[in-house]
């Protein structure tokens, strides 16, 4: 559909010709060659570091032994004047090397300013036993406001599946997540069953997010989560470290799309509920997060537009049907 991708890195802005696939190769060897050059220059720091630290402490050295009192005075005033010169120049040499790496180092900064963090992530998920089952639904309509949203769905989700909902806006997706989280008593329910297995633990990452404040030590309280655990996975999404002292509410939505993401990462659950994860995210963490289930498992029940992402990880889709 496009022949131009114009892509907004760390620190600067780039046009590609091509489509989506041109840019992701070129990205991608750029990763490669920025990679080979970042462990050059860990070998180049380490080697001048070492060497300007061995120069530093042979002058340290020199100077103590200028004033030896083991030598006859007019060889040590020689001696002193030739070894005071000698530490001079030698401590000359160990500051311009110790430059060198500090040079290094900044060399080293501005070849990675475009590089984005992509650590892999990981998910608090506890066991289940294979082929547990979480979720039955049978011939289930659901109603919003007495309106009736779809027709008849039936499905299950077992431990380690991963189950997507599709279905056009208003068949009832988000009804039926809002349903599962206000069980036994819920009056989304117009016929059929629904039953979800009592004795496990749900993660929920709701649609809707914009409304969070306050700090993220107090969120991650407020959720129960590791605050540590959770910047650390805010690292590995990109995150900068002067972020961590803003507030939710003066932050992108992009931004506290992450917060919220991670913040059900960190949860520790039987199984997942996710309503449009991807939402505000970047192609970076759309990647990261996809990598993170297909290799996880995780038990998850979501609903996402993008069928890309659908089609890399759901084991079943089930799509609403409206009523009209």
């Amino acid at each position: 559909m496009i022949d131009h991708v114009l892509a907004i890195n760390r620190a600067d802005i780039t046009v590609h010709q091509g489509n989506y696939q041109t840019w992701q190769t070129a990205h991608d060897q750029q990763a490669a060659y920025e990679q080979q050059q970042n462990q050059q220059l860990k070998g180049d720091i380490k080697r001048l570091t070492k060497t300007a630290q061995q120069k530093a402490q042979w002058s340290h050295e020199a100077e103590k032994g200028k004033n030896a009192v083991s030598v006859k005075t007019e060889s040590a005033n020689l001696d002193k004047g030739f070894i005071s010169h000698r530490a001079a120049k030698v401590m000359k040499r160990a500051t311009t090397i110790a430059n060198r790496a500090e040079e290094a180092i900044e060399t080293k900064q501005q070849l990675f300013k475009n590089v984005e963090i992509a650590a892999p992530l990981t998910i608090n998920q506890r066991p289940l036993k294979p082929g547990q089952n979480v979720l039955s639904v049978d011939e289930l309509v659901l109603q919003q406001d007495g309106v009736i949203l779809n027709q008849p769905l039936s499905f299950t989700l077992e431990a380690g599946q991963q189950v997507a909902l599709t279905g056009i806006n208003g068949a009832g997706k988000s009804t039926l997540i809002k349903a599962l989280l206000a069980l036994p008593a819920t009056d989304h329910i117009a016929s059929g069953s629904l039953h979800l297995n009592p004795h496990l633990t749900l993660s929920y990452l709701p649609q809707d997010f914009d409304q969070l404040s306050g700090s993220l030590a107090d969120f991650a309280a407020a959720k129960q989560v590791d605050h540590e655990q959770l910047l650390s996975m805010l690292r590995k999404l990109g995150f900068d470290r002067d972020l961590f002292t803003h507030r939710l509410e003066t932050m992108s939505m992009g931004q506290k799309r992450k917060a919220a993401l991670v913040r059900s990462l960190c949860e520790e659950a039987d199984c997942y509920l996710w309503d449009e994860p991807l939402n505000y995210l970047d192609v970076i963490t759309r990647e990261q997060v996809q990598t993170l289930i297909a290799e996880q498992r995780p038990t998850l029940l979501f609903i996402e537009h993008d069928v890309d992402f659908v089609n890399a990880i759901a084991t079943q889709t089930y799509a609403l049907q409206p009523q009209h």
